[in-house]
């Protein structure tokens, strides 16, 4: 298995990447500028941040999985299933280590950490300096998802109160207040975000946006630079419109030496580093997560957290099974929720109001193992609807039109049950 790695990185870390790889595997990481030239024979891709089009993919003719990290904005996600080639991607892996990285900007901030070790380094013991405890403040939280949920239960452990925006709906999260995305800039002491690059978030963070934020606000980004309007960000640090900010993410990376952001004082800069917690470029727990991935899929196995699934392996979602044999009186469809959703094999879930007797569940399995799945195991959800995210979360909906009402914790138990590797969300 070849596995080729986009990032040009110095011995001893190629040495701790491929020790996380099974033995006898070639690991070969490489300039991105070198990608297309040394994808030829490649198994696996692992791209970075390096672009993956249909032009480098024609390059690629023995590759099988693209493996990336949260991330995936830089692949053209359609192309590769065209191909047949697999996508997937380690949400939430690292989510605890951007974390930690939020909370570093805000202490470095609020406690001066940078300005008075730099000051003392340069023989200045009494530095002039205004800082501020943490406990009480407000944190705005732009981005519910694995990281922004991180963020918030870290800021709640150390006194910030939470406030959080998501541009659509989640499940609800304790102690964190739920608000509109302007209203949560006027009020936030520290604004971080938290989500992915697409269409609808792009420039989010604009001159609007910013502009609405306190003029002592700490803003933080580690998600992806063009989610913030780089440019105006920039005016506003310039001209004081907000206080400061902190950011692991730019517009261009690596971020240019002309870049307006170099020479301001009240910015705390990092080089899209918090995803990479144990060494330049690495992350133990991420490398892990991609080896086994990996390896699963060199097993013949689905990868795990599967964006797209490719036409090979892709299977009907929400297929309605007829001629279910029922006994005599009970009449009605089976709906099965899914067979093979995000590279889960051999599992299915029904929901139907007909199926609470055992008789019923045990002709269910035998029918749906004469439909080709002889390892498939049947739960009833009554009237629960449930929807597999991209990231591999198992959304319960608690109600549905079609299906009526349920009882949302008991479904909640059985998926839990049934998919223990899995973050199941129950919505209301």
């Amino acid at each position: 298995m070849k596995v080729v790695i986009a990032r040009e990185a110095p011995p001893e870390i190629h040495r701790m990447i491929a020790a996380e790889f099974p033995a006898g595997w070639q690991i070969l990481t490489v300039p991105p500028a070198s990608l297309s030239t040394e994808i030829g024979d490649a198994d696996a891709l692992i791209p970075e941040n390096s672009p993956v089009d249909a032009a480098l993919l024609d390059r690629a003719p023995n590759l099988k999985i693209i493996q990336t990290g949260a991330g995936y904005d830089n692949i053209d996600i359609e192309e590769c299933r065209r191909r047949g080639i697999g996508v997937a991607n380690a949400a939430g892996i690292n989510a605890r280590a951007v974390a930690e990285h939020v909370l570093a900007f805000i202490f470095c901030w609020y406690k001066n950490i940078i300005r008075l070790d730099t000051a003392l380094k340069d023989g200045k013991f009494t530095e002039y300096y205004r800082g501020s405890e943490l406990a009480g403040k407000v944190i705005g939280v732009v981005g519910l998802g694995r990281i922004g949920l991180e963020v918030a239960t870290m800021a709640q452990a150390i006194g910030l109160e939470v406030i959080g925006y998501h541009y659509r709906r989640t499940a609800e999260a304790a102690g964190v207040n739920r608000s509109k995305m302007h209203p949560l800039l006027e009020q936030a002491d520290i604004v971080t975000v938290h989500v992915a690059l697409n269409d609808r978030t792009r420039h989010m963070i604009g001159r609007q946006e910013i502009a609405s934020m306190r003029k002592d606000a700490f803003f933080i980004n580690t998600s992806r630079g063009d989610v913030v309007d780089e440019q105006a960000l920039v005016d506003a640090l310039q001209t004081g419109r907000i206080g400061g900010a902190g950011l692991d993410v730019f517009a261009t990376e690596p971020l240019p030496a002309a870049s307006r952001l170099r020479p301001l004082n009240n910015v705390i800069l990092t080089p899209h580093s918090a995803g990479e917690p144990d060494a330049l470029f690495f992350h133990q727990k991420r490398f892990r997560f991609f080896a086994e991935n990996i390896a699963r899929v060199a097993a013949g196995e689905a990868p795990l957290n599967e964006l797209q699934p490719p036409g090979s392996h892709k299977r009907d979602i929400d297929k309605v099974i007829p001629a279910i044999i029922l006994p005599e009186g009970y009449a009605g469809k089976i709906l099965l929720v899914s067979i093979s959703g995000h590279g889960i094999e051999d599992r299915v879930i029904l929901r139907s109001g007909d199926l609470w007797h055992r008789e019923i569940l045990r002709n269910t399995v035998a029918e749906i193992s004469r439909l080709g799945y002889p390892k498939a195991r049947v739960n009833e959800l009554g009237g629960a609807h449930l929807h597999f995210e991209p990231d591999g979360t198992i959304i319960i909906h608690g109600t549905s039109e079609q299906y009526g009402a349920c009882d949302k914790e008991y479904a909640a138990r059985l998926v839990k049950d049934e998919f223990p590797d899995r973050r199941v969300e129950v919505r209301y």
